[in-house]
């Protein structure tokens, strides 16, 4: 992102107000290549998940692999690198970049296979699912650890996902591939969030995949918890709070 912004000879601040919005439309191919390869002009390394027209003419929403969203126009020289907000009636104003993303990772999650998840099933008749992403070494990550039971006494399965905060050459990545390579995986992870050693184990643990996962979707912090409509709930959320919240979106 530093990289792009540093090689763009301006950045051009857009007032919202008075712009005309119209519809998402798909953009045609050709125009989405010439402007993919335009920002790679400026930046080779940027890694650019996808490019779809934003609601602004002449203006195109751009996905990074980083989770981030930047709005570009079709010559990629110029772009803009924030949020997009559309005034609504009665003075109210939607974030469509917070909507958009909200939108694409609901999208990743009913798509993800929870194969690679260390799970705990709901007891008795199962009412939602929630994927966490964790970090054994993460103090918040441990207390909500401790509540699961609650969550799954409340219907709610937790299927936990891997993200080391300090990056995939850390000890912590190091133990949660340890864990995620165990044979009882759900023993390991809770012994581990009890600060109890973990044997080691070299098995590819599915760690890399999680952590780029997490990237893209926009995870910051731990735990990251995402509901089914794809909502961000970042941070430690007491366990009937969170429930709350997971069964008011049904």
């Amino acid at each position: 992102m530093k990289q792009l912004i540093a090689n763009v000879s301006l950045i051009t601040m857009i007032r919202l107000f008075g712009l005309t919005f119209i519809g998402i439309a798909n953009a045609k191919a050709n125009e989405i290549e010439t402007l993919k390869s335009n920002l790679l002009a400026h930046a080779p390394k940027l890694v650019i998940e996808s490019i779809h027209k934003s609601p602004v003419n002449a203006l195109y929403e751009v996905q990074l692999a980083t989770g981030e969203t930047i709005y570009a126009f079709a010559n990629g020289q110029y772009f803009l690198a924030g949020n997009l907000f559309k005034a609504e009636k009665g003075g109210s104003y939607l974030n469509v970049t917070k909507a958009n993303k909200t939108q694409r990772r609901q999208s990743i999650i009913e798509n993800l296979s929870t194969n690679t998840a260390i799970s705990y099933p709901a007891m008795g008749t199962e009412k939602a699912q929630i994927s966490v992403f964790t970090d054994v070494d993460c103090s918040f990550c441990r207390r909500f650890h401790g509540e699961v039971t609650v969550l799954n006494e409340l219907g709610i399965t937790v299927n936990y996902y891997a993200y080391p905060r300090m990056g995939l050459n850390s000890a912590t990545y190091k133990t949660m591939n340890a864990i995620w390579c165990a044979n009882d995986k759900q023993s390991a992870l809770t012994q581990a969030k009890l600060n109890k050693e973990i044997d080691a184990n070299t098995c590819n643990g599915s760690i890399d995949s999680h952590y780029k996962l997490a990237k893209s979707i926009g995870v910051r912090v731990t735990p990251s918890i995402v509901l089914a409509n794809g909502e961000l709930v970042e941070g430690y959320q007491q366990a009937k709070i969170l429930a709350g919240k997971v069964f008011s979106i049904q």
